[in-house]
């Protein structure tokens, strides 16, 4: 059966957002903000946190998908859906606490 599933190029890409996510949080980490922002850093810096994971899991996913491994392809697939769902509120919070910090200065 012929598979139209490049995991080759999936776990090589992954493996690339898992860098970036960690140099951005490397630079995050080189500032600081005023106490006001603080909670939006924090939040941020928890995105990427979970980005980076989302990440891991999802290399680690094609990684057994391509030795042929369903089942441990999916559990890491399912690891990286919650990791990906844990970013999307964790920006999400961020963006509201930038927007209500904003909203103040005008």
């Amino acid at each position: 059966m012929k598979s139209d599933h490049d995991f080759t190029s999936l776990s090589t890409y992954a493996g690339i957002m898992y860098t970036d996510c960690q140099k951005a949080i490397d630079d995050s980490d080189l500032y600081n903000v005023s106490p006001d922002l603080q909670g939006t850093k924090d939040e941020y810096r928890l995105a990427l946190v979970q980005n980076k994971l989302y990440a891991k899991y999802t290399r680690m996913a094609a990684e057994e998908y391509k030795k042929g491994n369903k089942e441990g392809g999916a559990s890491y697939s399912k690891q990286a859906i919650q990791c990906a769902t844990l970013f999307i509120q964790h920006m999400t919070k961020a963006t509201n606490l930038l927007t209500t910090y904003n909203s103040g200065k005008n």
